[in-house]
């Protein structure tokens, strides 16, 4: 049997390293120079918050006022002096509005006589109804009597301008009575045309009389 013959060694590594290199062809180069690189996106720069402070209003002590407050004491005599003042200026006052009214007693209206006379009798029929309806309890209760003469001034519209006591009965009760009626008995009828022109108010002077059986009467 003839022997295996010796392979040079060095023979061997060159036959491998041919037969690699034809077998596997060395690849090609790559070209970077296109190649794109994604860069990472920045990172969004905020811009930093200043907190605004309101300036603080600094409210230092009410300075005092420069002027002095003058504290006047009230004279007693002083304040009674303007008190009578102001009446005597309402009574003035009143005594002017009192001048410019036509007043006339009923009796003395003449142009419109037979006007007047009705609203006269009205007038007393009225306070005659209205005195016997609501005739004073105590002079009932103690049978009290007596007569008053008393004037009711009656303005135009029929209201009430005065009442006034020319003559007591000597009761207390019967003479507060007596203008109790009248004010119930109010408002009067107005003034018939012809004697609003004639007067703004007519005065009716009447003798009321009070009988001990309750029961009470005008008459002149």
């Amino acid at each position: 049997m003839a022997k295996p013959r010796k392979v040079n060694s060095s023979l061997e590594i060159a036959l491998v390293d041919t037969f690699v290199a034809e077998s596997f062809p060395a690849a090609s180069p790559v070209d970077h120079s296109n190649r794109t690189i994604l860069q990472p996106e920045p990172r969004p720069k905020f811009k930093p918050v200043m907190k605004m402070e309101h300036p603080k209003q600094v409210v230092g002590p009410q300075s005092a006022s420069t002027n002095p407050v003058e504290h006047r004491t009230l004279d007693p005599a002083a304040l009674l002096d303007q008190i009578g003042n102001l009446h005597s200026s309402a009574d003035e006052l009143a005594g002017m509005f009192a001048r410019t009214q036509r007043i006339k007693h009923i009796d003395s209206v003449k142009i419109h006589q037979y006007q007047a006379a009705a609203y006269e009798r009205a007038f007393e029929n009225k306070v005659e109804r209205i005195g016997n309806l609501n005739y004073p309890e105590l002079a009932r209760r103690e049978h009290l009597s007596g007569t008053l003469l008393l004037a009711v001034a009656i303005r135009k519209d029929g209201s009430i301008y005065r009442i006034e006591i020319r003559r007591s009965s000597g009761h207390k009760v019967l003479d507060d009575g007596a203008v109790r009626i009248v004010r119930l008995a109010a408002p009067f009828a107005r003034f018939p045309p012809d004697l609003e022109k004639e007067t703004d108010i007519v005065v009716i002077t009447r003798t009321w009389k009070f009988s001990d059986d309750s029961s009470m009467t005008t008459g002149r």
